[in-house]
């Protein structure tokens, strides 16, 4: 079978994507990623997709356009006729389009919509809450599927597949810095962070610390951002990279050391306490039940991505700082933004969702960690809220999805 699956950010790609496709692969389906247009990519999906050896073929957002609006011909498809969509990302009208032009069904992850329901024929969902939201929007409740969190097969598999070595990570706590896999996210947030280090350092100077660099980062990206001056709207420490052996870390002109680790999720599995900002980040520390505290700095709202119109003023002359404008009139509304949190329907993570400087966020992660008891709780509410073989329920799903319609 020919499988379309689509996503559109680095969170989707590797978070459901991942753990999908290669179970699908493994039992003997051909897989084709359409990377469809979004607001959240990074502009890397595509490279990092290429070197994921049960993805059979890439299709970027821009040949996505070509065909379905200028019907031009992709050898992809050529090679693999699509028999199946599962839609992982993306506006659902995508999937749906694709799915009348292949004349073919799909399926669809966490998000369902009524207009497009017809060409849906399965959606599987994280938790009961997406399913009760799908039924009062008049989906049937016959095609919807409560499966769990593919983001913990992503974790473990990773975990599993992960070659172990050797680091300097000799002191205690662990603290792991997540910055993201945008470019933007690393020039505020890298030298922001390792002044944070510092600072720590300062406190409690047993302490020992890991910069995750996002796979959808590449070095000379990184080199580049470490050279560059401190963005605009934050403060931070200049650091210079180094190398020992086969292990690369980051030095601060204070003389502290921050472990470079390339990958979320060892550096994650190494760490006691994580510093992240929002997306599936929070959520791979939470199925390792990893207490964390996450960031959603305002010092540069025209820099965070946003959803529908105002996301789009990004396109228009002078439309990103209007748009900084009204993120900064809706935080207030935005509720709880790590995603611990907004599966828990409560706060187990704490959040900043305001103008933060080093100092304040580290007054905040020592106050933290003094609070053993805390931390404690924390890891094992957040290990509740994720356990694994949801991956294995969707390929069931869609399996018998296409069976169905073969008969």
């Amino acid at each position: 079978m020919n499988i379309i699956i689509t996503a559109n950010s680095p969170g989707e790609l590797y978070g459901w994507a991942r753990p999908l496709a290669r179970r699908l692969k493994e039992t003997g389906n051909n897989i084709i990623l359409v990377l469809l247009p979004c607001v959240f990519s990074s502009g890397q999906e595509k490279r990092v997709a290429a070197k994921m050896p049960f993805i059979d073929g890439v299709v970027t957002g821009k040949e996505y356009l070509y065909l379905m609006f200028l019907y031009k011909k992709l050898k992809v498809f050529e090679k693999f006729p699509p028999h199946i969509i599962v839609h992982l990302g993306g506006d659902l009208f995508h999937s749906a389009l694709m799915a009348g032009r292949f004349n073919i069904k799909a399926l669809a992850y966490k998000w369902a919509n009524k207009t497009w329901d017809s060409y849906f024929s399965k959606y599987f969902v994280p938790q009961k809450k997406f399913k009760d939201i799908m039924l009062k929007q008049g989906i049937g409740e016959e095609k919807v599927e409560v499966i769990g969190e593919l983001v913990a097969d992503a974790v473990l598999d990773e975990l599993k597949h992960e070659k172990e070595d050797e680091d300097f990570l000799c002191g205690t706590p662990v603290i792991c810095f997540m910055p993201g896999s945008r470019v933007h996210e690393l020039r505020c947030l890298v030298k922001f962070f390792m002044k944070i280090a510092e600072l720590i350092s300062q406190k409690l100077p047993s302490s020992s610390f890991i910069l995750s660099l996002s796979p959808f980062i590449s070095m000379d990206v990184f080199l580049k951002i470490l050279s560059s001056p401190v963005a605009r709207g934050f403060s931070g420490s200049d650091a210079k990279l180094l190398e020992e052996g086969n292990i690369k870390y980051l030095e601060t002109s204070s003389k502290v050391r921050v472990l470079l680790y390339q990958g979320g999720t060892g550096a994650i599995e190494k760490s006691d306490f994580v510093l992240t900002i929002p997306g599936t980040k929070s959520s791979e520390a939470a199925v390792l039940g990893k207490p964390m505290m996450v960031i959603t700095p305002m010092n540069r709202p025209d820099l965070i991505p946003y959803c529908g119109f105002i996301g789009l003023l990004d396109l228009l002359p002078f439309g990103s700082y209007l748009k900084g404008k009204l993120i900064l009139q809706l935080v207030k509304k935005f509720g709880f933004t790590a995603l611990p949190n907004i599966l828990a329907g409560r706060e187990i993570v704490p959040e900043m969702n305001e103008f933060v400087t080093p100092e304040h966020v580290t007054a905040k992660i020592l106050q933290l960690l003094k609070d053993k008891d805390k931390l404690h709780l924390m890891s094992e509410e957040l290990k509740k809220l994720y356990s694994p073989g949801a991956a294995d329920r969707a390929v069931k799903l869609i399996l018998d999805a296409y069976e169905e319609k073969k008969i």
